[in-house]
């Protein structure tokens, strides 16, 4: 049940691939179909079904990477090791700054039965997070727990006011059937919506088409997906939607949960502008992931849940990793010393000049 996987393996091929052989590695990122195995490894991304698999990083037993200066090496390999620091999570998320991984070993699980759904209306967001915090804490791990705020339910599945609850059980029979026990337990007061509405978002998941319709009208969108503690989640979401809602020329701020913990949460925003100057749009964006990243991270929230780094967020890093963003720091000096790596990454210096943006 440990899977080989070399460079340039594209998601969708890889679960094809495995399907015929009654297995999934059970990463199903939104992107499944346009990027690779490294690509999940080096961006530490999440799939649709972490409540059941992990992230990327949960499913990873070991790495072959190319070092800057040419050498090639071998990390981890095994279940479980005590052998000094996990140098898997090194590379684990370095976004081609430590090292080029060319080769990854993950677990494996067998293909799950039949499906069994369930769908609830709260009266808000934070009532509809409160059962999801209920249901994990008390050891079960449905493989998806989504809440939708009252704006994106209502726009996708037309119900009012609620904050809707869409879970999903895979596994064993048996064991699927006592966990959907307790999602019931703990929604007994919610309302039951139509089952359907799961089978729904698990059809369209991956269709951006509204978005493509929107920015090819003049729209400007984005989403910023954070971790928070479940403590913090309700202040989290107020504060974040109130303050990208608050730069001018916003035109929308929503929210849903789309991943949850036994110690919190990913809370997924969207936000939209259409300024009457198109030339505006870049001025707009900057500041709203100005005040939207900075008033996450004083709410105690992480910089990203799985989308990573890039450029965009470079210049937040020091802010959210404080005085341990200098051992990042150390580790690309002994690893890039002539800082080669995909330069200006991570808010680590950049040897070739700034190219942070903006």
């Amino acid at each position: 049940m440990i899977l080989d996987v070399g460079p340039g393996t594209f998601g969708d091929v890889l679960e094809d691939e495995l399907s015929e052989r009654g297995l999934t590695v059970g990463h199903w990122p939104q992107s499944v179909q346009l990027s690779t195995v490294g690509g999940w490894v080096a961006c530490r991304g999440a799939g649709q079904l972490s409540n059941r698999y992990g992230k990327i990083e949960d499913m990873v037993i070991g790495l072959d990477v190319v070092l800057a200066d040419g050498s090639l090496i071998h990390t981890g390999g095994h279940a479980r090791v005590a052998a000094g620091p996990d140098l898997d999570q090194v590379f684990i998320g370095s976004e081609g700054t430590l090292g080029v991984i060319v080769g990854v070993r993950l677990r494996l699980h067998y293909l799950p039965g039949a499906p069994i759904d369930r769908a609830y209306g709260f009266g808000d967001f934070g009532q509809a997070n409160e059962a999801c915090r209920h249901i994990m804490q008390r050891g079960v791990t449905p493989a998806v727990l989504r809440v939708y705020d009252a704006f994106e339910a209502g726009s996708r599945y037309d119900t009012g006011d609620l904050s809707v609850l869409l879970v999903r059980e895979l596994g064993d029979p048996a064991a699927a059937e006592a966990v959907i026990g307790v999602v019931d337990d703990e929604c007994a007061d919610a309302e039951r919506l139509d089952d359907g509405l799961v089978q729904a978002w698990w059809e369209h998941r991956n269709d951006v088409s509204a978005l493509e319709s929107l920015t090819n009208n003049g729209f400007g969108v984005d989403t910023m997906e954070v971790t928070v503690r479940w403590g913090d989640l309700a202040a989290a979401y107020h504060g974040v939607c109130a303050a990208i809602g608050a730069v001018e020329g916003t035109r929308l701020v929503s929210a849903h949960q789309s991943h949850a913990y036994t110690d919190g949460a990913c809370l997924y925003f969207t936000f939209v502008t259409r300024p009457d100057d198109p030339a505006d749009r870049e001025s707009w964006y900057v500041e709203a992931w100005n005040v939207g990243a900075r008033t996450a991270l004083e709410h105690g929230a992480s910089l990203s849940h799985h989308h990573g780094i890039g450029l965009n967020r470079s210049r937040f890093m020091r802010e959210a990793l404080g005085s341990a963003h200098a051992v990042l720091v150390s580790i690309k000096t002994a690893l890039d010393p002539n800082g080669i790596l995909n330069p200006g990454k991570l808010g680590l210096p950049d040897p070739f000049g700034d190219q942070a943006w903006p």
